[in-house]
């Protein structure tokens, strides 16, 4: 599971604080690729949108 903390300026900014499962996580590093199963929907993030 993941809590989102995104930028205002995010189309997901609305889920913020929500946490969601983890689908997949890339190569560790400040930009990795975490996706994450909103909705049924596979959406990717980096690890810094990350709480």
């Amino acid at each position: 599971m993941a809590t989102l903390n995104l930028e205002a300026s995010s189309p997901y900014c609305h889920l913020n604080g929500k946490r969601f499962p983890v689908d997949s996580i890339g190569q560790p590093g400040i930009k990795c690729r975490v996706t994450l199963l909103i909705d049924g929907m596979l959406v990717d993030f980096t690890i810094e949108e990350m709480l």
